[in-house]
């Protein structure tokens, strides 16, 4: 019989995000383990990214936030050479929005 997980990615600080699994996204948070499959996942130095956001990934692949979570921000430190800063917003029924500025 097949099963399926839901997978979280989350923070672990301003440069490194986790994967983790559990049987559904509203699973006990403490129920969400470290996927061996896949390591954790660091962000170029010359990004910073919001932290304290988690997004999950139901069996069917449709995003949902944490609650009062809407909007992941990454900006280029020091400013950057072009100062760029990017939204990624999970809108409702789990799209993904992703708004580039310079």
């Amino acid at each position: 019989m097949a099963t399926t997980s839901a997978y979280r990615v989350i923070t672990v600080d301003d440069s490194e995000i986790a994967v983790q699994q559990a049987n559904n996204c509203g699973a006990d948070p403490a129920s969400f383990a470290d996927d061996s499959a896949i390591n954790d996942l660091e962000i170029e130095d010359s990004v910073a990214m919001t932290i304290g956001w988690e997004v999950c990934f139901n069996s069917q692949g449709i995003a949902v936030m944490a609650p009062g979570v809407n909007v992941i921000q990454l900006s280029e430190r020091n400013g950057g050479a072009m100062g760029r800063t990017a939204n990624l917003n999970v809108l409702r029924g789990g799209s993904i929005d992703l708004q580039i500025s310079q």
